[in-house]
């Protein structure tokens, strides 16, 4: 199965059967080149997945003052991609920043 936000547009979830899935996954933002990721994924009955990214432009400062966020500490204009478990919250594929 082959899903392309872009060439396929919004999507209502759907269902795969348990098993073990080589998945890849990629994302493109603006001023951000293309991240992706690759995993093999065993994929359990009755959990729910969702693909995340998390996107950073502006470094931990701004306007002189420090923030919290998922942009502390990282380069800007950088992203990260990755699929999560909703029902444990074990990250499954990819980076999930803290």
């Amino acid at each position: 199965m082959l899903y392309d936000h872009v060439r396929d547009g919004d999507v209502n979830p759907f269902k795969l059967t348990p098993g073990t899935y080589l998945i890849s996954f990629s994302y493109n933002e603006y001023k951000i080149g293309p991240v992706s990721g690759q995993g093999t994924v065993e994929l359990k009955a009755g959990h729910v997945y969702r693909v995340e990214k998390e996107t950073c432009y502006v470094a931990g400062v701004l306007l002189g003052k420090i923030f919290r966020g998922a942009c502390t500490g990282r380069s800007r204009y950088t992203a990260t991609l990755w699929i999560e478990d909703e029902t444990t919250g074990e990250v499954v594929a990819g980076e999930k920043w803290d």
